[in-house]
């Protein structure tokens, strides 16, 4: 069975003028791909919305169904934070949903973010109450890698869980 892999972030947001914020669109594809390539299973919006470009404005109901769905069916969340152009956090409601379902499920989550950026003291303090990974923005962009790296750190903590809780 393959390992499935949530991969979230902004999409309403992340579009101004009909383009989707270039640093966040390359990062989000080039994590996608690269965790395809080590033979995980990917779920993205992005992909499936096209970066902004299909019309979900009236779909609040199919994307909140689908995106629970992939929750469910999720090993792990990874939730893409970037910061805006004027440098703060980019607004991301569906996104900051999206990670209480996944600590609500106990599924690992890796937070890609500006740990320079002020992100509410719920996103902030996250790990204090779910299994947490944060990792810089720009060192995820410079090596996507980074990202698996860390889906094994939390897999490896499940299996030797398994089998401490086998030997008990």
């Amino acid at each position: 069975m393959s390992y499935v892999v949530f991969v979230g972030g902004p999409i309403q947001h992340a579009v101004t003028k009909g383009s989707f914020h270039a640093p966040t669109r390359g990062l989000i594809e080039q994590l996608l791909l690269d965790l395809e390539a080590r033979g995980l299973k990917t779920l993205s919006a992005h992909r499936v919305e096209a970066y902004g470009e299909v019309d979900m404005s009236t779909e609040w109901n199919a994307v909140s169904r689908r995106d629970i769905a992939w929750m469910r069916m999720a090993d792990a969340f990874v939730a893409v934070l970037p910061n805006d152009p004027g440098g703060g956090p980019m607004r991301t409601d569906g996104t900051c949903v999206e990670l209480g379902w996944a600590s609500a499920l106990d599924r690992p989550i890796i937070l890609v973010r500006d740990s320079a950026a002020i992100h509410s003291h719920l996103i902030r303090g996250l790990a204090a109450v779910a299994r947490v990974q944060e990792l810089e923005f720009d060192a995820v962009a410079r090596d996507v890698g980074l990202v698996h790296e860390a889906i094994e750190t939390f897999r490896a903590a499940e299996r030797s869980g398994a089998q401490a809780q086998a030997q008990a």
